[in-house]
């Protein structure tokens, strides 16, 4: 069995969002079996950013207040919610993270791409 890392979902995490380490984690379920908790993972992250970012706001630094909502997110994914629903002492193979991060970098160019266009 093949998994992405806790440290590659939460790298993920912080440098996207939370939903991003959401993705990798929720292959992670597929992977072991437990493809049922995927929506409610993806519901999370998003529920998650949302609720947080807003909690947050306040900070001064915006910037700061993303990284702070994405780390945690990242944390919760890879501590608790890892432990329960994939186990501390799951032996596994790394699972490269080429195609995500080649896919993030595609989805980021796409979107930045398109606002330097609309701004034209």
């Amino acid at each position: 069995m093949k998994l992405f890392t806790k440290t590659t979902i939460l790298i993920f995490s912080i440098v996207g969002t939370t939903f991003f380490g959401a993705l990798l984690f929720s292959d992670n379920l597929k992977q072991v079996g437990k493809s049922k908790l995927i929506a409610s993972t993806i519901i999370f992250s998003i529920i998650w950013s949302v609720a947080f970012n807003k909690l947050i706001a306040n900070i001064p630094v915006p910037f700061l207040s993303i990284v702070v909502t994405n780390l945690i997110g990242g944390l919760i994914l890879i501590g608790p919610i890892w432990n329960h629903h994939i186990g501390k002492e799951v032996e596994y193979k790394t699972r490269s993270a080429w195609g995500p991060i080649l896919s993030f970098i595609v989805l980021t160019g796409a979107i930045l791409g398109m606002f330097y266009w609309v701004q034209k």
